[in-house]
């Protein structure tokens, strides 16, 4: 997958915290079409962490809104 399809995913799941902030990973990766363990590569590589917890990645998106 390339960055560009990456960024697209993770703006995907931007719009989809934004309508439902109790969003749970699976449903995620669902709704934007990613296995489970595709979207923790991702996350991984756009948030520099070897922590991959989704709820780390809804924290980060809800204050890049905010300072949008």
């Amino acid at each position: 997958m390339n960055e560009k399809s990456e960024q697209l995913i993770l703006s995907r799941i931007k719009d989809c915290i934004k309508n439902d902030h109790k969003l749970q990973q699976r449903e995620a990766a669902q709704l934007v079409g990613v296995s489970h363990s595709k979207l923790n590569e991702i996350i991984k590589r756009h948030y520099n962490s070897t922590y991959t917890d989704f709820r780390i990645l809804v924290i980060n998106m809800k204050t890049e809104l905010i300072q949008a």
